[in-house]
């Protein structure tokens, strides 16, 4: 019995480090939750007889936490429900929500929106009151979901598209009421992702339709699949499908260039012929910000910069000249200082703290223009720096969750002896204070 006691004792210790262990090594990063937009070209039993594409789908599902589906054409619901079947087979846990049969002729279409259940919780549906087909061939069909480990996006409403494509400059103009009437059913809902297959691209719509359509004139909708993209398989080059975010909170928390083009046939290796059995349409995928330990990330220094080096061999009086007493740099307030890297090489340095970006370029400026050492190619190349999308910290981006402060540190170092190259150095620190308000 005592032997039992411990035993018993021995694996309560056990579990108790288990946990704690899992404890520590609590992710700063959720995974992000990745999202895809697919038409999968006529939908129904005869691609489900086809395992190789039946394997093919299953795998692409599963790679996502939201996958949104155009062109489901299965009458009885019994082709959607082995694909069901197959994406669970190893037991992942999968579930799905579809619209209603929709269509103007016999030839109808289902929506479909499958979510990965550990990660995404549906909160409702919505129809786009159209009975009539007045507006569309389909009307757009909306989903609400819960997203558990998005960080800062609690909520958001997808809706569905499959424009006709003869009508899509008409259907594409008409989604500014799609997303009026979705965000008014959800009381305000302003996090709104419209995804599907537009045709908005080719002779469906031309670069001049396109500056008319209201849902591209309004600054509320950010469309994130260039016009340029080809989202077919086929021989044309045509961006049909789109992604197009409203809403601050959900722009602000898609990763800035996850959204793109899923080339499967790449991934899977697969010859044109299988490429096509499985649609004409590469899907679109985007990837939301997965939730932050901003406690964590508080604890950690992390600063911007960007640098380069001139391999200019410039002379050594004008290197001196420019660090003397009474030199440019010391003359703008620099700091001169020598310094010695870990391989014993000496450098000269100017550094000056706490500069806004005017007061950098105001700088530049003002040094000397005989000055061989900031040459034209270099103060262009600092300025170009300074104004780049990195130096500003791109708004919530990944990997620029930190908010930085409004002041930059500029450092010059020129090598102290033969060849005297010099570089330049611009750094913008984060303000880890503002993680915690």
């Amino acid at each position: 019995m005592a032997g039992l006691r411990s035993d018993q004792f021995l694996m309560w210790i056990l579990v108790l480090l288990t946990v704690q262990r899992h404890a520590c090594q609590a992710k700063m990063f959720e995974d992000n939750v990745k999202i895809l937009s697919f038409n999968l070209r006529m939908f129904g039993d005869a691609k489900m007889r086809n395992q190789a594409v039946v394997m093919i789908l299953t795998e692409i599902i599963r790679r996502y936490d939201i996958t949104i589906i155009q062109e489901i054409r299965d009458k009885d619901g019994s082709a959607f429900n082995e694909l069901m079947t197959a994406i669970n087979s190893d037991g992942e846990d999968y579930d799905s929500v579809l619209s209603s049969r929709l269509g103007r002729t016999s030839s109808k279409e289902e929506y479909g929106v499958i979510y990965r259940t550990r990660t995404v919780q549906v909160d409702g549906i919505y129809q786009y009151p159209d009975p009539d087909y007045v507006y569309f061939e389909r009307p757009p069909f909306a989903v609400k979901v819960l997203l558990k480990t998005a960080d800062n996006l609690a909520d958001l409403a997808i809706i569905d598209v499959h424009t006709k494509p003869t009508d899509a400059v008409e259907e594409i103009d008409k989604l500014t009421d799609v997303y009026q009437k979705t965000m008014a059913h959800w009381d305000g809902l302003q996090n709104v992702l419209i995804a599907g297959d537009f045709n908005a691209g080719c002779s469906y719509v031309t670069p001049t339709e396109m500056k008319k359509i209201s849902l591209r004139k309004d600054s509320h909708f950010r469309w994130l699949i260039g016009d340029d993209v080809d989202t077919t398989t086929s021989n044309s080059d045509c961006a049909y499908d789109r992604f197009v975010a409203a809403g601050d909170q959900l722009q602000a928390a898609i990763v800035p260039g996850s959204a793109r083009v899923f080339r499967f046939d790449e991934v899977f290796d697969l010859t044109v012929k299988e490429m096509k059995a499985v649609s004409d349409h590469y899907p679109i995928e985007l990837r939301i910000r997965g939730r932050v330990d901003r406690t964590e990330l508080a604890k950690f220094d992390r600063d911007l910069s960007t640098s380069f080096q001139d391999s200019t061999d410039h002379a050594r009086a004008d290197v001196m000249g420019m660090f003397s007493t009474d030199g440019d740099l010391e003359n703008l307030g620099f700091d001169i200082s020598i310094d010695i890297n870990s391989n014993n090489k000496k450098f000269i340095m100017a550094l000056k703290e706490d500069m806004t970006k005017l007061e950098v370029e105001t700088a530049v400026d003002s040094i000397d223009s005989s000055n061989p050492i900031f040459r034209e190619s270099v103060r262009e190349l600092i300025k170009l720096d300074l104004a780049s999308p990195f130096m500003s910290g791109l708004p919530n981006g990944q990997g620029f969750l930190a908010p930085y402060d409004s002041k930059y540190s500029f450092t010059v170092w020129c090598e102290y002896d033969s060849p005297y190259k010099c570089s330049f150095k611009l750094t913008r620190r984060n303000n880890n204070t503002d993680l915690l308000t």
